[in-house]
């Protein structure tokens, strides 16, 4: 008993111990967040383009207050010189090196942060590598090229960003804007490891999205092409504009709020509900795994062709059936061309 009692105690010590050095970890590193240890200025009128290589920092990209830019570096008071950013400027390119030395137990690195000033009205090209921390861009700009990508980490364009091209990649972490993308060209964004949610409207030339593990979200859309690839999660498109689309997934669901144009939606392990929009051409629907349920406009004339290998067809318009076949064409000049099939579970197709 007394010996049990004793275990007891040293597990209540060991755990307060955890706790009050948790604890020292945060208000320690809260306080380093506050410390300015570097500062540069940048006079943006010379400057069209902006690059930053760095790790074991957050990044942050705000709205400079004036017409001159600035980086500014956060951390502890007393930071190595070899730890602080270097800043060069060459031919108009700005180029922040925020790269030291990777410490295995660097315990307040995700409160170290740069956080770079940007005028509101500079128009140049953007591109951000972090190795090892997230990156928010917090305000709204218009850029021309935009390259953001994070080892390990996330990134977050908190309040939209206009941009001729706009690429966004994650290894392990998510990508999220909180406020409408316009790109005049490609929008390309890809996670390894993390969802991919924008949660306002998107609207580019050309959309490929792609996640590994996470689900993927599109509030509304507007575009030429989307291309969208899931391995894990699922996806999830509010009202979609788009000329042709091609929707891949392997494990979740697709739901579609609306669709326009024509294209391929394939399924591996998960159902697919899809409502068509003004169809146009060829629509080709496929779930290996799980139910498909379209709804067209009673405005479209369409014709629609199904077939399951197990589950039922079904529809509130008549179909012609042939085993596990079914056919109908609605309207004298059909506009798109319907295909579902599924090899494990059912089809339901509705005029609403």
């Amino acid at each position: 008993m007394r010996r049990r009692r004793g275990v007891v105690v040293m597990v209540m010590i060991v755990w307060i111990l955890v706790v009050g050095f948790a604890a020292a970890i945060v208000v320690l590193g809260a306080n380093a967040a506050s410390n300015l240890v570097k500062e540069e200025t940048l006079s943006m009128q010379d400057i069209h383009s902006i690059v930053l290589h760095n790790n074991s920092k957050n990044v942050e990209i705000v709205a400079a207050k004036t017409e001159q830019g600035r980086v500014c570096q956060y951390g502890w008071l007393g930071t190595a010189s070899k730890d602080l950013f270097t800043l060069d400027i060459t031919d108009g390119c700005a180029t922040i090196n925020s790269k030291t030395k990777f410490r295995l137990f660097d315990f307040w690195g995700l409160y170290k942060k740069i956080i770079i000033e940007v005028p509101a009205s500079w128009v140049g090209d953007m591109e951000l590598n972090s190795t090892s921390g997230g990156i928010e861009v917090k305000d709204s700009f218009i850029w021309k090229d935009v390259k953001l990508s994070c080892t390990s980490g996330g990134i977050n364009v908190a309040q939209g960003l206009t941009a001729k091209n706009l690429s966004i990649s994650v290894s392990s972490g998510g990508i999220r804007a909180g406020g409408k993308l316009i790109v005049s060209g490609k929008l390309k964004a890809e996670s390894n490891s993390g969802g991919i949610h924008f949660d306002m409207p998107v609207k580019a030339k050309d959309i490929s999205i792609k996640a590994s593990s996470g689900r993927i979200a599109l509030d509304k859309v507007d575009t030429s092409n989307l291309d969208l690839k899931n391995t894990s999660g699922g996806i999830k498109l509010g009202e979609t504009k788009t000329d042709t689309f091609n929707v891949i997934n392997s494990s979740g669901s697709i739901n579609v709020a609306g669709i326009t144009g024509s294209g391929n939606m394939k399924n591996t392990s998960g159902g697919i509900k899809v409502k068509l929009n003004d169809p146009l051409g060829a629509v080709n629907l496929e779930a290996k795994s799980g139910s498909i349920r379209i709804s067209v406009d009673e405005s479209i004339d369409f014709s629609f062709s199904g077939a399951c290998t197990s589950g039922s067809i079904r529809a509130n318009f008549q179909l012609q059936r042939s085993g596990n076949i079914a056919t109908a064409t609605i309207g004298s000049d059909p506009v798109a061309v319907i295909t579902a099939t599924t090899t494990s579970g059912g089809i339901r197709i509705d005029q609403e």
